[in-house]
């Protein structure tokens, strides 16, 4: 009786010994991340170290992304269940009892590969328990015993070979309830735990990553909905309007409404500079040839300006101050001044050279 947990766990746990790696070669691609395993050995702390059973072929089908992180997929644990005869007919299956994440690393190949299974052993009621196993695989060497151990080996692009050695510890059958083990008494009389109790796999095969569309990986945890920034409104350019053409002189400063087009929603805001000219004629009499002649000269005078800002949609109505001499060519002119104005709109359309008439 002392042979069959052993051999039982031992062929069961050699099946996932016989999973990893397809082969592939260059840089780390941003998709699949396929182990097969074809070969391996399993070492039972002090009690047995054999290899796996030939034909075993177990698949990891994993992603990895640019960095090197692997995420190991609850379902990514591919391989049919054992069947054994000897000493009792026996069911053994392998499965994943939760996602993890594992790494490589690009430089060296180096390769750390968590794995949480499940081993069940069904032969039909009381013959029956799960045990739940973490193997942590690594391409280091890892010690099972004192004097024993597993070896891995670097991952080689080149060939896509690769060896991942693992330990995990047995659990302390007596702490599996009865429900989840009913033969755990059986299996305490041989199987090793505690400090003692190690399960060691020595694993060869091939890795392939490919690239690709990744495999569904059900992480359990639901992310946030993903916060989208939208991009800021593509605004027009500036445009600035006259409110009216007839602008009015109190105290010396003429207020000029300016209106700026559209909407905060749509449009940039207006700022610039309006400027007030008129036309100044002057008559001047001169000899010529003995005789005297009117000679009139026509001269642009520059009344007054002022900056002004208004965000679209609204008006702003910036004051131009005349000057002493100024303020006297509107009364020479009976308080009704033909002028001219220009408004400078930055990065828009304004205003240019609008007849209006200054009234005071």
């Amino acid at each position: 009786m002392r042979r069959m947990p052993l051999a039982m766990l031992a062929t069961a746990v050699g099946v996932l010994g016989a999973a990893s790696a397809a082969h592939a070669a260059g840089p780390v691609q941003d998709g699949q991340f396929n182990l097969k395993f074809t070969s391996g050995k399993i070492v039972i702390s002090d009690l047995t170290s054999t290899d796996i059973p030939a034909g075993n072929v177990v698949d990891v089908l994993a992603n990895v992304d640019p960095t090197g992180k692997v995420a190991i997929p609850k379902g990514a644990l591919k391989f049919p269940p054992i069947t054994l005869t000897d000493p009792l007919p026996l069911t053994v299956s392998i499965a994943q009892s939760s996602r993890s994440d594992g790494s490589i690393d690009p430089a060296t190949g180096a390769v750390t590969l968590p794995l949480n299974i499940g081993i069940t052993i069904d032969g039909g009621a009381p013959l029956t328990c799960s045990i739940p196993l973490t193997l942590t695989f690594g391409t280091g060497q890892q010690a099972v015993t004192s004097s024993k151990s597993v070896t891995g080996s670097p991952y080689d692009p080149a060939t896509g070979a690769i060896t991942l050695a693992g330990i995990a510890p047995i659990p302390n059958l007596a702490d599996l309830s009865l429900a989840t083990c009913p033969m755990k008494d059986i299996l305490a009389g041989f199987l090793p735990s505690g400090a003692n109790g190690n399960i060691g796999l020595q694993l060869a095969g091939l890795l392939d990553m490919p690239g690709g569309a990744k495999y569904p990986d059900d992480s359990g945890v639901t992310p946030p909905p993903t916060q989208t920034t939208p991009p800021p409104p593509v605004l027009s350019n500036p445009v600035s309007t006259l409110g009216g053409t007839t602008l009015k002189s109190t105290k010396g400063s003429v207020a000029v409404p300016i209106k700026c087009a559209g909407a905060v929603a749509t449009n940039k805001p207006c700022a610039g500079k309006a400027t007030l000219t008129t036309k100044v004629t002057t008559v001047t009499t001169k000899k010529v040839k003995g005789k005297k002649k009117k000679i009139k000269k026509t001269k642009t005078v520059t009344l007054g300006s002022a900056s002004y800002n208004a965000a679209a949609g609204a008006t702003a109505t910036p004051k131009i101050k005349l000057s002493s001499a100024n303020q006297k060519l509107l009364k020479a002119a009976k308080n009704k001044l033909k002028a001219v104005i220009n408004v400078t709109t930055t990065g828009g359309t304004g205003v240019t050279n609008k007849s209006v008439t200054i009234k005071g």
